[in-house]
């Protein structure tokens, strides 16, 4: 009889998860070089290259033939160059570039290894609450609000696809961060205004965002708490973008209320954010995004649709409508409006 103990190949799947990381600190680190951007001139030697990232070229070389490995570098005669990924999204300068966003991988990085310590002591070890924000160094939350400002750039066209802007002459941007969204939106309706609310320390940067797209006539900055502050109002458009997932649920609650507060009768509210299933085992990338909420926010969580179109008709909205949005996002949308 067969013993049930005797040995077993190891699982490929199980390796691959286990050694991911690797490809994770790859990536980061010939961003962190500029590797990238360095051969968006032309192909290169390693000892060329070395030269350019002010490197010893033993390990250089290694990260080179390691990005041939993930497709993100080609090799021939002993020259790289990039392939069409990489030129396409990881040269500095480009419009698709990725590369802040990849290299804030290297924070969370970091606090991703220590999970273990964020469930064992039930709180954040990267935190980014309105609380520890102000402590940050400023070069800090400029690359913060990089990196939201690249993120945001897809989401916000999607979304100014979706969303009826014909009437709207005022709009509130809550915890707007980059601006970007006030900025697509404003862009497509020529005659909209709008203000991005957030945290002060954050308001500087949001404002040289604006400025570099030129539209400071039309899209102002205010420095704001939404725990201490209540919003202006007047307000044809709403805007929740990526803010209730970093909030627990009395806090949701809260806000949507001040929202509701701040639009005219018949004002547009939009959310948009990670929203899982509400078996919150699925889609993949939403059902996985509430470990990172525990890693940066003490309350935070990723919520299903229905959860929070339950908070919001509590609220007082209504035509509450769902949307989930085409890859590679794996954000929701849900438009509603004030009751009359």
């Amino acid at each position: 009889m067969a013993s049930h103990d005797e040995p077993r190949s190891p699982s490929p799947a199980l390796l691959q998860m286990a050694q991911a990381y690797r490809q994770s600190a790859i990536l980061m680190t010939a961003c962190e070089l500029k590797v990238f951007t360095y051969l968006s001139q032309g192909s290169m030697s390693a000892e060329a290259l070395a030269r350019h990232c002010q490197v010893p070229v033993r390990g250089l070389q290694r990260l080179l033939n390691a990005c041939v490995v993930l497709d993100l570098l080609e090799k021939e005669d002993e020259r790289y160059q990039n392939t069409p990924i990489a030129e396409t999204f990881l040269v500095q300068g480009k419009s698709g570039y990725m590369g802040n966003f990849i290299q804030a991988g290297a924070e969370q990085y970091e606090a991703w290894g220590r999970l273990t310590q964020a469930i064992q002591e039930d709180r954040p070890t990267n935190p980014r609450s309105a609380e520890v924000l102000p402590t940050l160094p400023a070069e800090r939350i400029r690359g913060y609000v990089g990196r939201l400002y690249e993120l945001g750039k897809h989401s916000a066209v999607a979304i100014a696809d979706r969303v009826h802007l014909g009437d709207v002459q005022q709009m509130l941007d809550v915890a707007g961060g980059s601006g970007i969204y006030s900025i697509t939106f404003a862009q497509r309706q020529p005659t909209l205004r709008a203000m991005v609310f957030d945290l002060p320390p954050i308001v500087p940067f949001t404002q040289e965002i604006i400025a570099r797209h030129g539209m400071q006539e039309r899209v102002t900055a205010c420095p704001g708490n939404y725990f201490q502050d209540d919003f202006a109002g007047g307000n044809d458009l709403v805007l929740l973008s990526n803010s209730l997932q970093t909030e627990g649920a009395t806090t949701c609650r809260m806000l949507l209320g001040k929202v509701f507060k701040a639009l005219v009768p018949g004002g547009q509210l939009v959310i948009h954010g990670v929203m899982p299933n509400p078996d919150r085992v699925t889609p993949s990338q939403p059902a996985l995004f509430p470990l990172q909420m525990l890693l940066s926010f003490p309350e935070g969580d990723a919520y299903p649709a229905e959860e929070i179109c339950g908070w919001a008709a509590e609220a007082g909205f209504v035509d509450l409508t769902v949307t989930r949005l085409a890859a590679p996002a794996f954000t929701s949308l849900i438009v509603g409006r004030k009751s009359p």
